[in-house]
């Protein structure tokens, strides 16, 4: 059986339970090595809510003064890192059980040139999730299509985070799935075309 184990200390912060849930996850991921560097994707999964949710519950955490929101090295939404500040709770290792060796997705160390994470981890990230939905995988991310990447970032912080978003939703539609066009090109070439597979446009009637 899956689910979140939650501090005794938290039980008794006059917070939501969506915000509890927060705290419980990010004292988890901080015994790992790197620490708490999961993006807003991995938490929305996680508590089965939107991106915006956790967004705005981050964001109140931070202004309570419950956590600390690290941006200081952060590279195109990747490698934020977010500590529980220490005057909140203090979940110690020996109660995180089971839970100690569980590693989110994000969490990894970027210790290379920004050039070389972003090319690495997105193909890293659309090869994982193409596999998934049965789409063609990146086998290079040439200067031509890196830069294409690049106007996109730059046009919507989000747009890693939709990229994901979008093949998520490849599964439901029997048009993404039989168009042979559809692929990390055509999702890259203008500021329309991911936006047309979020709003649902491709989905099955």
């Amino acid at each position: 059986m899956k689910g979140f184990w939650i501090p005794i200390e938290l039980m008794d912060l006059d917070i939501s339970w969506t915000k509890r849930i927060l705290l419980a996850e990010i004292g988890k991921l901080e015994m790992l090595d790197a620490g708490c560097v999961a993006t807003n994707v991995h938490f929305a999964e996680q508590l089965k809510i939107s991106r915006q949710a956790v967004s705005n519950a981050l964001n109140s955490l931070e202004n309570d003064g419950l956590i600390v929101l690290d941006n200081s090295k952060t590279v195109r939404n990747f490698g934020r890192k977010i500590t529980i500040h220490e005057n909140t709770v203090t979940i110690h290792e020996s109660s995180l059980g089971e839970h100690k060796n569980v590693e989110s997705k994000d969490n990894n160390t970027f210790n290379k040139t920004i050039n070389t994470i972003e090319r690495e981890e997105f193909v890293k990230v659309w090869n994982e999730n193409a596999e998934v939905v049965g789409i063609t995988k990146l086998r290079l991310l040439n200067d031509a299509r890196y830069k294409k990447l690049q106007q996109r970032i730059k046009a919507n912080e989000n747009f890693l985070d939709d990229v994901v978003e979008c093949l998520g939703k490849v599964s439901g539609s029997k048009f993404l799935q039989d168009g042979s066009w559809f692929g990390f090109d055509w999702l890259v070439a203008n500021d329309t075309n991911y936006v047309k597979v979020l709003e649902g446009s491709y989905d099955n009637k």
